[in-house]
């Protein structure tokens, strides 16, 4: 079910404020009119059981924030907001009853300062919940006042709601700084175990947390009792994020208005939706988007790597960058049952897989062989794959300012039809790669690789549609990508000396045409390239039957392909 307060005849509803947005709220996007997906049959299912305490884990920018906001307005009892829900025949029942709210958001202390900035965060938190219950602040350190402020609140209006949003960011803001983060769980330790004291003198009627990872001894999952980990149960799988079928209930005007945008149809626009954004299964039989990326993609009717570009990275940056991965490690990544719902806590020595996974850049997916499902891991979608390409390609290039203009310039030549000028800027490149960067040269793939995946990278930036190593019905092709509506089919070849750099580049194009590779593509333009391992840079170009030669970073035309095909017979026969 899915429920828009009123808009003009004609006009969009708008859309719901971005998550970290202070209008990112249950009640404002209610009052606002603004679009909202109704997630409140899963708050009835919660507070409708026997356990009364859960955890939900999801990647950051996933919706955890508005569902802390939504129980907020539940169970203080705000009923005209939910009219029209799910739930609201549940709240005119007898079976329901308001209770007082204590709500924190553990991203607000800023850990990584220090202890001091961390409990003057805790002490603020403490400070305004004191304020909305009406109740005075007591207690000399954050614990006890947290204890004080949950028994006075449930003195003065009973049995408390204690909703505690992003639990384990202090820990993830000083992962690397071993000693700050002893510090950090330590307080988080006494802070947290004050819960279950409370919980059994019957002041707490519902808990409910939300985090990224479980981190053990901290004195929620261990101290509390009978805590339910819903993150991956079939019954909650769609909780957070959006169905496909929901956008379509929800976003119908807005895919309308995108599609002639865009001049795409509602089916290819929707199919370019799925791919981009959909992919993430947290159990159950659906997979859902991401809803951040959703309501950018209708704010600007473009498709964009949007998770990545609206918040920090910082903790994947630093854990990835004492590791030497690449980023076709993770395809298909299997992994046994139990690592699903317990991947380990976030520390230096977790396996980076499961920090991915985690992280939301990494998701489970399960194949059947023999009549026996397994499970492994994978990159949900376009999106989370270019992002993770983004952040290893932040090892590549030493002048980052300088990739993003030269990224600008391969894109203005493309649109002016200067494709050969356009992938000279390839050049520039390879150029930024350093030198001791190893290379097996009895190894083509490891060869091969070091090439390709930083042109990868440079294409992602540039904000271009990339397929990596597409199929078609006779093989596949290194890259495809797509930009102003055509779309660039490559073959990559790495050789050593001119002789062999016009035997591969003949090579590349062929293999194109005996692959097909350019077969299911709109307006494709198929090129060959190669790099001549001597100087470590392309030196042969063919775009369809055009080839070049690159000499000083100027191209020199070769004439057509066939005269090349000619010339290397003519070799041979002489010999």
């Amino acid at each position: 079910m899915s429920t828009r307060l009123t808009s003009m005849p004609g006009e969009l509803p708008p859309l719901p404020a971005l998550p970290g947005e202070d209008d990112q709220r249950f009640d404002k996007i209610r009052k606002a009119g603004a679009v909202y997906v109704d997630k409140t049959r899963f708050i009835q299912q919660m507070v409708s059981g026997r356990p009364h305490t859960f955890f939900c884990a999801r990647p950051r920018r996933f919706g955890k924030s508005l569902m802390v906001t939504t129980l907020e307005s539940f169970f203080r009892g705000e009923k005209s907001l939910f009219q029209g829900l799910a739930i609201h025949d549940y709240m005119e029942s007898a079976a329901f009853s308001e209770h007082p709210v204590i709500s924190l958001d553990m991203s607000g202390p800023p850990a990584s300062q220090g202890i001091q900035a961390l409990n003057e965060g805790l002490a603020f938190q403490i400070k305004v919940n004191a304020k909305r219950n009406g109740v005075p602040i007591c207690g000399e350190n954050p614990t006890a006042a947290f204890g004080n402020l949950i028994f006075d609140t449930c003195e003065k209006s009973g049995p408390i709601a204690l909703l505690i949003d992003e639990y384990d960011d202090p820990m993830l803001k000083t992962l690397g700084n071993d000693e700050i983060q002893e510090q950090v769980r330590a307080i988080l330790r006494d802070f947290y175990t004050t819960i279950k004291v409370l919980d059994k003198m019957g002041c707490i009627r519902f808990v409910y947390l939300t985090g990224i990872s479980k981190f053990s001894k901290l004195g929620v999952f261990s101290g509390l009792n009978n805590v339910r980990d819903i993150s991956f149960k079939d019954e909650y799988a769609t909780m957070l994020g959006y169905t496909e079928k929901e956008i379509i209930e929800n976003y119908a005007m807005y895919i309308t208005a995108a599609g002639k945008k865009l001049s795409l149809n509602e089916n290819i626009l929707m199919e370019r939706l799925r791919e981009y954004y959909d992919g993430y299964f947290f159990g159950g039989k659906e997979n859902v988007y991401n809803p951040l990326s959703i309501a950018l993609f209708f704010e600007n009717n473009k498709f964009a790597p949007y998770w990545i570009e609206t918040g920090s990275q910082e903790f994947i940056e630093k854990f990835l960058s004492r590791r030497k991965i690449s980023v076709g490690q993770f395809e298909n990544f299997s992994i046994s049952p139990d690592m699903i719902s317990s991947p380990g806590e976030i520390t230096r020595s977790l396996a980076p897989e499961f920090l991915l996974y985690q992280a939301g850049y990494l998701t489970v997916r399960t194949k059947t062989i023999d009549d026996k499902e397994y499970n492994y891991l994978t990159y949900p979608n376009y999106e989370v794959r270019a992002a993770m390409v983004k952040l290893r390609s932040k090892n590549f290039f030493k002048e980052c300012q300088n990739i993003v203009a030269i990224q600008q310039k391969f894109v203005i030549l493309l649109n002016k039809s200067a494709y050969a000028e356009a992938l000279l800027e390839f050049n520039e490149v390879f150029e930024r790669l350093p030198y001791d960067d190893s290379i097996d040269k009895d190894d083509v793939e490891k060869t091969h690789a070091h090439y390709r995946g930083p042109l990868i990278g440079f294409l992602y930036g540039s904000e271009v549609f990339v397929d990596t190593e597409s199929h078609s019905n006779r093989g596949r092709s290194d890259i495809v990508f797509e930009c102003g509506g055509k779309s660039y089919v490559i073959e990559f070849k790495v050789a050593v000396g001119e002789r062999k750099c016009r035997t591969e580049l003949f090579k590349a194009m062929t293999q194109i045409v005996k692959g097909n590779y350019t077969g299911r593509f709109a307006d494709p333009l198929a090129i060959g390239i190669v790099v001549d391992e001597k100087v470590r840079l392309i030196t042969h170009i063919c775009i369809e039957t055009d080839v070049y030669r690159v000499v000083k970073r100027k191209l020199q035309p070769m004439g057509k392909l066939k005269d090349l095909k000619i010339a290397k017979a003519s070799k041979s026969r002489g010999k």
